[in-house]
């Protein structure tokens, strides 16, 4: 398993268990919400799907109108 995936596994048991600080290895991790904490998450998956190649979606989505004419 990857670096990355490493810390987003621990993010993600963190989140699970509604923990928003950790100490491992000497190192302290604290997030401030657990929104803050989504979000880094969502950035390693990011990371994760570009380190393997896959696409990645910005999450906009721009609606198209048909009048149906």
């Amino acid at each position: 398993m990857s670096d990355t995936a490493t810390q987003l596994a621990t993010l993600k048991s963190m989140y699970a268990k509604g923990v928003l600080s950790l100490e491992q290895n000497g190192e302290k991790i604290a997030f401030a919400s657990g929104a803050e904490l989504r979000r880094r998450m969502g950035d390693l998956e990011t990371q994760l799907a570009k380190e393997s190649g896959k696409s990645v979606s910005s999450g906009f989505h721009y609606p198209s109108y048909n009048k149906g004419l």
